[in-house]
């Protein structure tokens, strides 16, 4: 109670956790592959994940300047949509709908909202409602407008005319009457000299009572599940299109019939083909909702053979970083870490430039450098072309940077692509990222239980060194699987890298 009633009059801003440093600490172990590391990995390691906080703080700035929310749309907020933060207006919103609730319940505003973030609280709000203004920017607090993470930089003294500008005041005062004129002057002498004002503040009854009785603490409880239920759904309106770069791949023979479904709920979504109706699906019975209308968008691109074994399907932000966005999320982190995972291949093929340019260029070349190229992007707006996923050359460098399998889904084949230079025993567990490739984005799956793996990835089979060799031998009964369902429904299991 002690905590509560300090932070709310305390301008925290929101602020109230203490345990960030023990959470950037579990996210620092996670990069690391084993428990003993030398310490100039560790500091680089400190360094990408800092560099990554301030990519996903830029992203999160832009966006508060770009998009605007559906409920952010009010007519009172026209002055601050694009000039404060999102957070800013998601809490004024919420305030907003406090207000019911206090005129239901008789209840008076404890002006938390001002005291703690330093934005307009529920009473101030209902000013503005009952008098159709809008809320000034200057009712906010400083730190929500502050959209960059540029060093703020002090403003030159500039020289204010203060004789030219009492001489209006004093103009301005002596047009007035003589009853106007002693107010007017009242409140600028009080403003100078506010020492010598004949105001006091007022005197205020200290309130001794213990603890809150039972049914006031219930009322209290209450009264929250009425504000939290209140709450209206926050969608946004900004969608952009679609990005991400694949290969050309020849295509097995019965490639799987794909039809595209925008609803976002399972009540609307609908079968991808007609040809192929919902019946004839093998993923699990048991998903959940969500994953269910993933598995009617996307689910063609999985052979039926592997469907049994899917247990999610998560689409991710379209907006050229799908692949990469789809990438985070297999390794286990938020999609927003698509630029972390750009700087780990980055830093891959910068260390490694040598062996990588003979691999991929001896297949096409000047490979290495537009695959890198491709991955070079750190900026906040969409990616352009030229900078989408280039599989499957990029599922290479994934899998021998983050040590782990790469599975890649497509019309063209699904294929598999192990670690080139590192051996199977020398991890401690294999880990495995499977990305869908839909033509113009990707999405990532995943897959549960001993599941018949793909072709290999032929640059992998063709270039990979002699330690590497036992990850075929690992999984030597899965991938035989997999080749024999192609066998007996002869199919043809061409890849064209």
């Amino acid at each position: 109670m002690f905590v509560t009633a300090w932070t709310n009059r305390t301008r925290n801003f929101g602020q109230r956790t203490t345990n960030r440093v023990e959470s950037q600490h579990s996210n620092l172990k996670r990069f690391l592959r084993s428990p003993n590391s030398t310490l100039a990995s560790l500091v680089g390691f400190v360094n990408e994940i800092v560099q990554a906080q301030d990519v996903k703080m830029k992203h999160d700035f832009e966006t508060s300047l770009i998009k605007t929310m559906g409920h952010h749309k009010l007519p009172i907020f026209d002055n601050l949509r694009g000039k404060v933060s999102h957070k800013a207006l998601d809490l004024l919103v919420e305030e907003k709908h406090k207000i019911r609730v206090m005129r239901d319940k008789n209840m008076t505003c404890g002006h938390q909202l001002w005291t703690s973030c330093g934005l307009p609280c529920a009473c101030n709000i209902s000013k503005y409602y009952n008098t159709d203004k809008k809320i000034p920017l200057s009712d906010i607090d400083i730190f929500w407008t502050k959209l960059n993470t540029a060093n703020p930089t002090l403003l030159e003294e500039e020289e204010i005319d203060v004789i030219g500008q009492m001489g209006l005041v004093t103009e301005e005062i002596n047009s007035k009457p003589p009853e106007i004129k002693k107010s007017l002057m009242k409140k600028v002498l009080a403003q100078v000299f506010p020492n010598k004002s004949d105001k006091k503040a007022p005197s205020v009854q200290k309130d001794t009572r213990g603890r809150p009785t039972l049914k006031a603490q219930k009322q209290k409880e209450q009264e929250e599940d009425v504000v939290k239920d209140n709450l209206e759904s926050q969608e946004s309106t900004f969608e952009p299109s679609r990005h991400s770069s694949f290969t050309a791949m020849t295509e097995i023979s019965q490639k799987p019939v794909f039809r595209r479904s925008r609803s976002t709920s399972v009540s609307k979504a609908m079968p991808p083909s007609d040809s192929i109706s919902q019946n004839e699906f093998c993923f699990p019975r048991n998903m959940k909702p969500e994953v269910l209308n993933n598995v009617y968008r996307f689910g063609h691109h999985i052979l039926p053979l592997i469907q049994p074994y899917v247990i999610n399907i998560q689409d991710v932000l379209p907006d050229g970083n799908c692949g990469f966005r789809s990438v985070a999320v297999g390794l286990g982190f938020d999609e927003s870490h698509w630029a972390f995972i750009r700087q780990q291949l980055l830093h891959e093929l910068d260390f490694n430039a040598d062996p990588y340019r003979y691999v991929f260029n001896s297949y096409d070349p000047d490979s290495y450098d537009v695959l890198r190229n491709t991955i070079n992007w750190q900026q906040i707006k969409p990616a352009p072309a030229e900078h989408w996923m280039f599989m499957p050359h990029t599922g290479l460098v994934i899998a021998q940077r983050f040590g782990v399998i790469v599975q890649l889904f497509s019309r063209g084949g699904p294929q598999t692509i192990f670690p080139l230079w590192t051996s199977a025993n020398s991890l401690p567990r294999h880990n495995v990222v499977s990305v869908i490739h839909l033509g113009q984005h990707f999405v990532n799956v995943t897959l549960q239980g001993c599941y018949p793996m793909p072709t290999v990835n032929p640059i992998w089979k063709r270039y990979r060194n002699d330690a590497a060799s036992d990850w075929e031998f690992a999984y030597h009964d899965r991938l035989q699987e997999y080749q024999r369902f192609l066998d007996e429904n002869k199919l043809v299991d061409c890849i064209d890298v």
